[in-house]
């Protein structure tokens, strides 16, 4: 939520706009202090009501998943059944990522060759990506996205020549 932050105390932001307004048209420069405190004041309890709003609607988001999807607590019902359900749920992604791990270091390393495919090719990088996003967050991909161009970059030479 720095937009929030941002749009209200930001180079650009409110309190600085409201803030230039104010020494425009108020006379003392204790008029124009006041003020400005008193804005301020103002804008930061509406940027707290709008965090607390924020919160509400994810808490209320996360509740209605919980009740449209389930819980683990509700498959234990099931007896062995849901256990396994369960068991499986849990295991699924770290078995697909270790998988792929695997994958992506015979490739890497060289041992395998992916096919001159071009879907082939953009399967591989899709799948990682979504691995990479998943486990690691945003902020992964926006780090190792200049590598992937560096290395896409290399290729198409190499192909071109």
């Amino acid at each position: 939520m720095k937009w929030l932050t941002k749009l209200f105390s930001g180079d650009d932001g409110i309190v600085k706009g409201i803030s230039y307004v104010a020494e425009r048209f108020l006379g003392s420069k204790e008029q124009k202090h006041e003020f400005k405190m008193e804005v301020e004041r103002f804008l930061y309890s509406k940027e707290v009501e709008a965090r607390n709003y924020a919160l509400d609607v994810e808490k209320e988001f996360n509740q209605k998943i919980k009740d449209l999807e389930g819980t683990a607590a509700d498959l234990k019902s099931f007896g062995w059944i849901g256990k396994i359900i369960v068991l499986l749920r849990g295991a699924f992604r770290p078995l697909v990522s270790y998988s792929m791990a695997i994958v992506d270091f015979y490739v890497f390393s060289g041992k395998w060759e992916l096919p001159n495919d071009e879907q082939v090719v953009s399967a591989f990088w899709i799948i990682n990506l979504v691995i990479f996003v998943f486990y690691f967050g945003e902020r992964s991909i926006k780090n190792i996205t200049p590598l992937i161009g560096m290395y896409f970059g290399k290729q198409i030479k190499n192909n071109n020549e």
